[in-house]
């Protein structure tokens, strides 16, 4: 079959929507498959956030002139043009609960909530909202099939949408298969041990409201002031995360702040921690949070993204956010995650998705 898989992401595997076209595509293409990605961040020129999505939306267009026909058409809901719906089946794959996110932004209190510039700002925002969830609505309409990322989605979609029960369905995330080694190498070395001060303490992710960053300050504030030997990393945060913190905490190593960093990096921070902090509020899957419990981390999660899906198969270390002042580190049997190894795979996955688009006809 002939597959086109479009994002918003770049095409990268340090990006999480990136992350996850490349690896679909990967294993689409095992199967005898010729898969054809397409990213909208590609786009040329630097329009206005409110002009970003049509400007996609004509670039996804144009980029379908000289096509063939595609088996299967691969697409956010928000990117899914009448064009684009006579070009194949079209099947709306969500990476992150759009929506939710829409949510989120209107009701962030982020800068001065009454100041005329932020009045402007939001009443602008609230009008692109409202643009934004028709074209949402309208790609969930016109699509042949809704694969909806994790069971909270899933369920979320069946509540609230239930007309489209007969052609939704799930999907999961999980790291690519050619990192698992290095996954692998690093659950090796871990050690269980007791209820001990001086944890490294570990969190992933861009530095946004959505994220629970405002709950995890809180959190290392209060967990500094009582166990003051434990140490914080946060990584893939972006420049904004300093300022949230005293320059005390900076410049003693209580906090360590990383804002970028490569997957070579990724597993040399994985190492040299060993309980991982997952905070969101709202969450697509959360894919660090696989990456932590695969090499071997306690990680203490909110019920959100993909955690609800994982916790079957990680019993004794993926526990509940916030973590209790004291407690100790359990290893996972390895008979336990060969469970998870068999169904989290994006060569499992693939063959799922195919069956799941070709099942609704």
């Amino acid at each position: 079959m002939r597959i086109l898989i479009v994002t918003h992401s770049p095409l990268s595997q340090e990006l999480g929507a990136g992350q996850v076209a490349l690896n679909l595509a990967s294993s689409l293409r095992k199967l005898g498959n010729e898969v054809i990605l397409w990213s909208a961040s590609g786009v040329s020129g630097q329009p206005k956030w409110w002009q970003a999505l049509q400007v996609k939306r004509r670039a996804l267009d144009s980029f379908l002139n000289g096509q063939e026909r595609f088996d299967i058409v691969d697409v956010p809901a928000a990117l899914l043009t009448p064009k684009l719906s006579a070009w194949g089946l079209t099947v709306v794959r969500s990476v992150q609960p759009e929506l939710h996110y829409l949510v989120e932004n209107l009701l962030s209190k982020s800068g001065k909530w009454w100041s005329f510039k932020s009045i402007i700002r939001r009443a602008g925002l609230a009008v692109y909202s409202g643009y934004f969830f028709a074209v949402v609505m309208s790609g969930w309409f016109t699509s042949k099939h809704i694969l909806c990322l994790g069971t909270i989605e899933f369920q979320w979609m069946r509540r609230w949408f239930p007309w489209w029960c007969h052609k939704t369905s799930y999907y999961v995330n999980c790291p690519a298969s050619d990192e698992r080694g290095s996954f692998h190498a690093i659950r090796l070395k871990r050690k269980a041990s007791d209820a001990v001060a001086g944890r490294k303490f570990l969190w992933l992710g861009r530095w946004q409201p959505h994220k629970g960053t405002a709950g995890l300050v809180r959190f290392i504030n209060e967990r500094i002031a009582s166990v003051p030997e434990d140490v914080f990393t946060i990584a893939g945060c972006g420049p904004l995360a300093e300022s949230d913190f005293t320059r005390e905490q900076l410049s003693s190593g209580q906090i360590k702040i990383i804002p970028t960093f490569d997957r070579r990096q990724l597993y040399e921070i994985l190492s040299s921690h060993d309980v991982g902090l997952f905070t969101s509020r709202v969450e697509g899957w959360g894919l660090g949070i696989c990456e932590m419990l695969e090499s071997g981390m306690t990680v203490f999660a909110t019920d959100v993204g993909g955690v609800p899906d994982l916790k079957r198969y990680f019993p004794r270390t993926l526990r509940k956010f916030p973590p209790p002042l004291t407690f100790a580190i359990e290893l996972e049997a390895e008979e336990i995650l060969e469970e998870y190894f068999s169904a989290f795979n994006w060569d499992s996955i693939a063959v799922d998705y195919i069956r799941q688009v070709l099942g609704v006809h």
